[in-house]
């Protein structure tokens, strides 16, 4: 898959809210995810798909989005 084809991928998961989708399809075994700051429920830093994916589910059990614009590359 050319970088392209990823970033429209990503894009098009984002918009329909599928991060999960975009996380097992998409990411690699080895990524980190590094946000401004973190605290004793959540890191600043996840390392692996498993964090990763652990992060999005507390996410989602934490917060209510109401509304979501995603531009594209």
């Amino acid at each position: 898959m050319t970088t392209e084809e990823v970033a429209g991928r990503l894009l098009e998961c984002c918009r329909r809210g599928a991060f999960s989708e975009a996380i097992d399809g998409l990411y690699g075994e080895e990524i980190v995810s590094v946000e401004p700051f973190g605290d004793e429920g959540m890191p600043a830093e996840t390392r692996g798909l498993g964090q990763v994916r652990e992060k999005n589910a507390w996410w989602v059990a934490n917060h209510e989005v109401h509304a979501c614009e995603v531009g594209g590359p």
